[in-house]
Order: C-alpha cells, then structure tokens, then sequence
C-alpha cells in the first residue's frame, strides 16, 4: 500500500534507459510540427487558387498538387502522430528521470488533445445574442485549450533533450567494459 518514507527511489541505470526511442520521440515530434507548418502553408495557397477556380467551374494542376500534397503531409502527421504516441509510452514506462517526465508530459498533451475538444459549426449569425456569445466563448476556450497543450507538449520535447543529455553525460563517466 504506502512505501516508506526512506525507501529508495526508484531509478534507472543509465545503461538501461530507452535512449534511442527517446531520440526518436524528440525526432517524430519536430517532424509532425514541420509537417503541420507545411499542412498550414499549403492550406493558405490552396485558399487563394481555390477561390478562383471555383468561380469558373475548373480545376487547375495547381489545385489538384496542392491536394495531393496535403494529403501526404496529413498521412504523414498521422503516422508520425501514432510513432510519438508509441514511443512516448514505451520511453514512460521503461524510463526513468526527466526521460519519463518529458514523455509524460507528452502523452498527456496528445491525449489532452483527444480529449478535450470545442467545437461550434454553422451559420451563428442566425442564432440570438446569447447563443453567439456563448459560441465565441467556445471559441476562445478551444484557442486556450490549443496554446496549453502545445506549452505542454514543448516543455515535454525540452524536458526529454534534457533528459536524453543528461543520460548520455551518466553513460560517458560510466567505465568502460
């Protein structure tokens, strides 16, 4: 039930912590962030050259590129999504330390983010006075709920490079053999 006061705590030799899945998490983590600035920046050209072409009735290679390629970086982002969400559990359990607590905070910001989600669709300005007030605080809450769980995530990718040097350091003074 309660351990006691002066028992040892438990920690991971540096030997066996999951350095190279750490790695990895921090790798799969900046990628899926490259990935979803691409996804953005595609989104913001396909708006202008759709707008266009939608007027027309035609449907430009450009239009039909930028899809392509926005759909590769969305199979890319999920797959990267799953990569993180594996490797963040594998190095929470087998690790120890700043490895642990920065792919907790990891995991908690992905499942945070499969959590908690506000969403208001429609034409609100049908809707009377109160209900758009309360949409737009819906909107605000989702925005807020997006900045902490982005913070969350960034200081779990900075508590894992810490923790990966600070392992590496252990590793280096350990003798050799």
């Amino acid at each position: 039930m309660n351990a006691p006061r002066n028992a040892p705590k438990r920690t991971v030799h540096p030997v066996d912590q999951p350095l190279k899945p750490a790695t990895a998490l921090v790798i799969t983590s900046v990628l899926m962030v490259l990935a979803l600035a691409g996804t953005y920046l595609l989104s913001l050209l396909a708006i202008e050259d759709a707008a266009g072409t939608m007027m027309t009735g035609e449907i430009s290679a450009q239009l039909i590129v930028t899809a392509v390629i926005a759909l590769v970086l969305v199979l890319a982002m999920l797959g990267l999504g799953l990569a993180s969400f594996i490797l963040a559990i594998v190095v929470t359990v087998k690790g120890g330390g700043k490895l642990r607590l920065g792919a907790a905070l990891m995991l908690a910001a992905t499942l945070a983010g499969l959590v908690v989600s506000f969403t208001v669709s429609g034409d609100i300005s049908q809707l009377p006075d109160a209900a758009v007030a309360v949409s737009n605080a819906f909107s605000i809450l989702a925005a807020i709920a997006e900045v902490v769980r982005a913070l969350v995530m960034i200081a779990g990718v900075v508590i894992l490079i810490l923790g990966i040097r600070e392992v590496r350091r252990e590793r280096a003074q350990l003798p050799s053999g």
